[in-house]
């Protein structure tokens, strides 16, 4: 089995607006001359002609701290104005420095002709960023691993990670905040396999690297890794503050391969959490099933989704329990679902108190059409008997979806 060095060769990576790793061009860095000098912060200077020079902090402001530090591969940035890591010297090569923090870069910001200003390096416009940044690997495409794990200390040269027993890496992601889960112990990196891999779990990955929270991928979706699996079956409730500190933790004790190694995709802001609703019903214990990933709202296909599956989301939408409806109930009364569909087969045990703690493949892939939506009825105690399924029998409808008409018939038994 081919080995690799306890110790990763890394050069800073970069994304553009798009969050779509990109190739390295240091035409920015970090510079300090202050006595604590770290690789994510410090006095912005950019390279423009053949000569370093600074940025001038009028009107700079979070935005450009955003687009600075994203440039150079880190998640977020805080500004730093006046001269706050030390002074610099020569050029002052930016003033009135506007973004609006999705650029890719500084030059697509607003500024004054390169080298106009009326500014002197007591005005000097610093950041701070982040504790964990993007780098590029040659053993691995690219990284994502806190600044504190590592050695160098500019942006502009190679350098060698020696981390800590526990540091977190996501590994082969295409995107900011995500990638294969890989931990550091004993030496050497390892993948994490995805038995007990749920969304709590890649709650706890992503805050314990900065972010909001995150979603858990699985089955090797962000490709394979190599070498040894040091995590299988444990679990977090989500509260730890990192993966260490979550139960049934057996460095090296696994039943698994690389095709179930775990990974997660974390985000920034709230508003892109898990959520769950019941859409377009005539209150609010029934309707399409409808869950939000990803700021956006999608449907649940109807393969593998029985009465078990129902219990749950009723169970977390604060009712008793509750029921699937059938499709001529879901096309009469609710009508079928439009745009991204999220889940398929989703399993629960029945004991789960939420649907993103069951089994399902992961989001958005399916093979599902919305004439497959799931819609639930949830009991509400007093008018549960009301909410009981109607009798049909030869009960014939047509519909309408897309391609044409046809008919269905329901039985009852």
């Amino acid at each position: 089995m081919e080995q690799f060095s306890s110790v990763l060769e890394l050069i800073p990576a970069e994304w553009n607006a798009e969050g779509e790793i990109v190739t390295p061009n240091v035409t920015l860095r970090l510079v300090s001359s202050t006595s604590e000098e770290r690789p994510n912060r410090g006095r912005v200077e950019v390279f423009h002609g053949s000569e370093w020079g600074t940025v001038c902090d009028d009107i700079a402001g979070v935005e450009a701290a955003m687009v600075i530090c994203r440039y150079l591969g880190f998640t977020t940035g805080t500004p730093r104005p006046g001269a706050y890591f030390g002074a610099g010297s020569g050029k002052i090569w930016l003033d009135n420095l506007q973004c609006q923090g999705d650029e890719g870069s500084l030059e697509e910001c607003y500024h004054h002709i390169w080298g106009e200003n009326d500014c002197d390096h007591s005005e000097d416009f610093g950041v701070e960023c982040s504790k964990v940044k993007h780098y590029w690997s040659s053993a691995y495409c690219h990284v994502l691993i806190p600044v504190d794990a590592i050695t160098d200390a500019t942006t502009s040269t190679d350098s060698t990670v020696q981390p800590e027993d526990g540091v977190i890496a996501l590994v082969n992601g295409t995107k900011i905040g995500e990638g294969r889960v890989e931990i550091f112990h004993d030496g050497e990196w390892g993948t994490v396999c995805d038995d007990n891999f749920d969304e709590h779990t890649a709650s706890v990955v992503c805050r314990s690297l900065g972010y909001y929270d995150g979603w858990a991928r699985r089955e090797a979706y962000f490709g394979s890794g190599k070498g040894v699996i040091w995590l299988d079956g444990f679990g977090c409730f989500g509260t730890e503050a990192t993966l260490t500190e979550c139960q049934g933790i057996n460095f090296g004790s696994n039943d698994c391969s690389h095709s179930e190694d775990a990974g997660v995709a974390c985000f920034m802001k709230e508003g892109m959490e898990f959520g769950v609703r019941l859409a377009d019903g005539e209150s609010d214990d029934i309707g399409r099933l409808e869950v939000r990933h990803n700021g956006e709202w999608g449907t649940v296909c109807n393969d593998g989704f029985g009465e078990q599956e129902a219990e749950v989301v009723c169970r977390s939408l604060g009712f008793s329990g509750g029921s699937i409806l059938p499709f001529h109930r879901i096309y009469l009364e609710i009508g079928l679902g439009s745009g991204k569909i999220w889940l398929e087969w989703v399993s629960c045990e029945g004991d789960e108190t939420s649907l993103e703690d069951c089994r399902h493949r992961d989001w958005g892939l399916h093979d599902c059409e919305h004439i497959e939506d799931v819609a639930v009825a949830c009991n509400t105690g007093s008018d549960e008997e009301s909410r009981e399924e109607e009798e049909l029998s030869e009960y014939e409808y047509e519909y309408e979806y897309g391609y044409g008409t046809g008919s269905y018939y329901y039985s009852s038994p």
